[in-house]
């Protein structure tokens, strides 16, 4: 989440893809990704109990 507020505020030149900075569509998609993982890893350690 704060990733994504730094990276609103940057003034240097970045690609626009749908009008948002190529930045901040990595941080999502990584932010994504690390809660997808941590959530299955969650799960998996609660059915080996």
């Amino acid at each position: 989440l704060g990733r994504g507020v730094i990276e609103t505020i940057r003034i240097d030149d970045a690609s626009l893809i749908f009008g948002v900075r190529l930045n901040v569509w990595t941080s999502v998609v990584v932010g994504c990704g690390a809660l997808i993982y941590l959530i299955k890893r969650n799960r998996s350690r609660s059915a080996i109990e």
